[in-house]
């Protein structure tokens, strides 16, 4: 089942460990949100705000970036030069 999450205020919700495979986060507000261990594999994160959210340990398998947002204390499972060569924003 495909979840769509679009244009929704996550400010701060609790992920961890979920799996949200699939899920269309376009332009959702997550910042501050724990999606530690989730899956997440497939997922759209366009133009989502990620800033402050915790992803160590997610699976970002063919997980969509581009133009996702993130900061100094946002947690990746990938490296920073990772994340902007799959179309991430620092900010």
């Amino acid at each position: 089942m495909k979840r769509s999450y679009k244009w929704k205020d996550l400010w701060g919700q609790d992920f961890s460990n979920r799996d949200l495979s699939f899920t269309d986060f376009t332009k959702a507000d997550l910042r501050e949100s724990n999606l530690k261990g989730a899956k997440l594999m497939g997922s759209n994160f366009s133009e989502a705000n990620l800033r402050w959210a915790n992803l160590e340990g997610a699976d970002l398998s063919g997980a969509f970036l581009k133009g996702a947002t993130y900061d100094d204390k946002t947690t990746l499972p990938i490296s920073g030069e990772e994340a902007q060569k799959r179309g991430m924003i620092k900010k």
